[in-house]
């Protein structure tokens, strides 16, 4: 039976490698908190509605932002 003990200053190095993950792992696994209004937004209007309604008023609303952010009509 062999053991395996490297240097103290290898296993600094080792030591500070998995310290690293573990805190990016907990902070990757960690609920991410939203706003309340955000939560109910995407319950009442999920994309699945409004995709299709899109479709159908881009061609009203499309000039109308085009005009608006290129500045056209401005004094």
């Amino acid at each position: 039976r062999t053991s395996f003990h490297p240097p103290w200053s290898e296993m600094e190095q080792i030591v500070a490698e998995v310290d690293a993950g573990m805190i990016e792992f907990c902070l990757a696994a960690a609920p991410v908190w939203k706003l309340p209004f955000e939560v109910a937004y995407r319950h009442l209007f999920p994309w699945q509605i409004w995709d299709p309604m899109a479709e159908l008023v881009e061609p009203i609303v499309r000039p109308v932002v085009d005009r608006f952010l290129t500045g056209a009509g401005r004094r």
